[in-house]
């Protein structure tokens, strides 16, 4: 396989629903760890990297033996930086070539669609 990162961002505050992250989904406590758990089946574990500026949140990610990567808090605020700053400011951490970006809040993406996705990456561009 490539040298291929998921990169799954989460953040403390939420500008529609508290503390979205951690509500509960599917057979897991939470969306986190809901995301987790499918990206687990699919790409080792450890090239996956959670991203956030919460304690908690990083402390959920220790159960599924993901990479931890704390992220700057001021990209964690709304509005105070451009997301583009926000993907930069976190990717220039991760050291891999191809990263792939899975938000916890886009839970319905199938464990078959994530490699379904990550192989077309790898013939089409990786390998295209």
């Amino acid at each position: 396989m490539y040298d291929l990162a998921v990169v799954v961002p989460a953040r403390r505050g939420s500008s529609r629903i508290a503390e979205k992250c951690l509500l509960p989904f599917g057979d897991q406590p939470s969306l986190i760890e809901w995301k987790l758990a499918q990206l687990c089946l699919v790409i080792d574990p450890h090239r996956i990297y959670l991203s956030s500026e919460d304690a908690q949140f990083l402390s959920l990610g220790k159960r599924f033996g993901v990479s931890l990567h704390a992220r700057d808090p001021r990209l964690a605020i709304v509005h105070e930086a451009a997301f583009s700053e926000v993907i930069t400011g976190i990717i220039r951490d991760i050291p891999h070539d191809h990263i792939a970006w899975a938000t916890v809040v886009c839970p319905l993406m199938s464990p078959a669609e994530y490699c379904t996705a990550f192989q077309a990456y790898e013939r089409e561009v990786v390998c295209g």
